[in-house]
């Protein structure tokens, strides 16, 4: 059973009997990202960002009109979407009652800043709802607008449907009986993460591994938004700033391209005022910082994700070593700690292999940075700088990972004559870094 992959349909035509109803077999989960997916462009028009909460009981497949479905709920969120005076649009959707071979829907839709559509009197849906209403009432549901005196209104309709054969419920729906490399179970839940540096995705692809999700990786944002033409991806994590396309173009052609809506994170190493904002507005979902932390990156996984759809960590998982900083105060070593907490019998050697590629990548970045100062180019600079950042930080480096962000922040204001670290600091503390990493990981330059 799959979802709708039609455009939902005019429900102006159920009134002139032109369209049938059908039955046919769906998932549920699906066909609400699906209409989320329908709306981003008029939320990003009015500033306003939609989520969605699938009680975590309700089964995922079940039997309906997937595309009459799809349609209702694009009309209530519409609606409220037009209400919204920016904020949040938020659908919820959980149970209201059910037998043996029948279950009923509710789909409430609330804002949380509101400007009246038509007077402050909503108790009853206003126009643009009422062919709604009547293709709900065809299904044999209700839809209704609750609203007095002008207060915020709440956008509801109940709709029935049928069980399932299958009778799975969202939270185990993605399990499969396939196994990690490492023996755990293995879910289905298949995430895209987008990201430029090697160093990020190595560290990145491995949590996500041992937390038992399907992991692809791309390195730019035109590659993210061909992979997603491809495949059904439910999870896009998504880094803001790579080349040839930046994250948040990439997010864009998603929600306003296509009909299949994955969640998407925001990844970024900028920590900045007004920069989680900036992700949502561009239709990201939620904002996650770098470097990548296992808690913090399974915690935002296990908010968005059904709450069973990976396997979980085995407890005689490697633990981190109590946290020191070295002898010459080059690095924290809770980094370190935390990626060598991810070998295993695969990747013994997984600290040494990830500070090679440091190792290896960084000259290459400071002779970027170094050219592009030369050259006043800015982008160059930023660019070169803002990936020497995050790999520096992910290995413990922090005190060159923040003379890093200082040199992106001038390039970023075309301050880089008056507010910028000395190359030459840049290169001393790197030198301190090697000698430390070196003696860290046990190898040699």
């Amino acid at each position: 059973m799959g979802s709708s992959t039609k455009e939902p349909v005019p429900v102006s035509s159920l009134e002139s009997n032109k369209v049938s109803l059908e039955t046919a077999g769906f998932a549920l989960s699906a066909i609400v990202r699906e209409a989320t997916g329908d709306v981003t462009p008029l939320a990003l028009e009015h500033r306003a960002t939609v989520c969605c909460l699938l009680e975590p009981s309700l089964p995922d497949q079940v039997v309906g009109d997937p595309l009459r479905l799809r349609t209702i709920l694009v009309d209530l969120l519409s609606s409220a979407i037009r209400s919204a005076t920016a904020g949040e649009v938020k659908l919820s959707v959980f149970p209201s009652g059910q037998s043996e071979f029948t279950l009923e829907l509710t789909f409430e839709v609330t804002v949380s800043a509101y400007a009246p559509l038509g007077g402050p009197d909503q108790s009853a849906p206003d126009g643009a709802l009422a062919p709604a209403k009547k293709l709900a009432q065809g299904l044999g549901g209700e839809l209704e607008v609750h609203s007095q005196n002008g207060t915020t209104p709440v956008f509801w309709c109940r709709i029935p449907v049928q069980h399932s054969p299958s009778h799975r419920s969202v939270q185990t729906r993605d399990i499969s009986a396939a196994g990690t490399p490492d023996g755990h179970e293995k879910s289905s839940v298949r995430i895209l993460m987008a990201e430029d540096n090697s160093i990020n995705q190595r560290v990145g692809k491995l949590i996500l591994q041992r937390a038992g999700y399907l992991i692809d990786l791309v390195g730019d944002g035109s590659e993210a938004v061909e992979a997603h033409r491809s495949e059904p991806y439910d999870m896009i994590l998504m880094d803001c700033q790579m080349p040839t396309m930046d994250g948040f173009e990439a997010t864009r052609r998603i929600r306003t391209n296509s009909h299949r809506q994955p969640i998407i994170i925001a990844v970024t190493a900028n920590a900045l005022v007004g920069e989680r904002e900036r992700c949502l507005a561009a239709g990201m979902d939620d904002y996650l910082t770098k470097p990548f932390r296992r808690e913090a990156l399974c915690a935002m996984l296990g908010h968005w994700l059904p709450a069973s759809a990976a396997a979980a960590v085995p407890e005689d998982a490697p633990k981190p070593r109590p946290a020191t900083v070295d002898a010459g105060g080059a690095l924290d070593t809770t980094a370190l700690e935390t990626i060598r907490a991810l070998s295993g019998e695969q990747t013994p050697d997984l600290l040494e292999q990830i500070v090679r590629l440091y190792l290896e990548g960084a000259p290459e970045l400071i002779a970027s940075i170094r050219a592009g100062l030369a050259a006043a180019d800015n982008d160059q600079v930023r660019l070169a700088a803002h990936s020497l950042k995050s790999s520096s930080a992910n290995l413990g480096a922090t005190r060159l990972a923040e003379l890093c962000k200082k040199l992106e922040m001038a390039a970023r204001a075309n301050a880089l004559a008056t507010e910028v670290p000395a190359l030459p600091e840049v290169e001393a503390e790197y030198e301190r870094v090697c000698i430390a990493l070196q003696h860290e990981a046990g190898v040699t330059a």
